[in-house]
């Protein structure tokens, strides 16, 4: 994070998959529920704009106490982005992608797992259950280590 002078000011934060369907909901859910006076969005960077949370990713979600029936999809675009304080990212490739469509964005733009040993959050994506519980697990810690390191914004400086 060195080099990073984001300032005190980080309130909105936007979470990053590929479809909005499985790995962003569920990470941005798990950010507001320990970051209550942020704004945690979520978007996927082949979204289909409106589409609900894949099946298993509610189904597991909720068994951990997360509800993401009201969740919709929404297409990343680089104007979204410029609109937030902060945005995570699941996959290496996709900040990639980011900075592609929009160099500006590229030094609010961070992997998800960055405090994670800095890994990329594998895609559930029709898999199976046990996947879709192991990646959820993944996105609730990296959650924990952002939600810490966000309420600390001298980190960033």
């Amino acid at each position: 994070m060195k080099g990073l002078a984001l300032g005190a000011d980080i309130r909105k934060v936007l979470v990053v998959c590929v479809r909005d369907t499985c790995r962003s909901p569920v990470a941005a859910a798990w950010l507001r529920a320990q970051l209550p006076d942020f704004k945690i969005t979520s978007a996927g960077l082949e979204a289909q704009d409106g589409q609900g949370a894949e099946t298993l990713t509610r189904e597991t979600a909720i068994a951990l106490g997360l509800p993401l029936e009201k969740h919709r999809a929404r297409r990343f675009t680089p104007a979204m982005g410029a609109t937030q304080d902060f945005i995570l990212v699941m996959e290496a490739r996709l900040r990639d992608e980011i900075i592609a469509k929009s160099p500006k964005l590229a030094a609010k733009t961070r992997l998800f797992g960055e405090w994670s040993g800095g890994v990329d959050i594998p895609d559930p994506y029709q898999q199976s259950r046990e996947v879709y519980k192991t990646v959820q697990t993944q996105i609730r810690s990296a959650a924990k280590a952002w939600a810490e390191h966000l309420q600390d914004p001298s980190i960033f400086i």
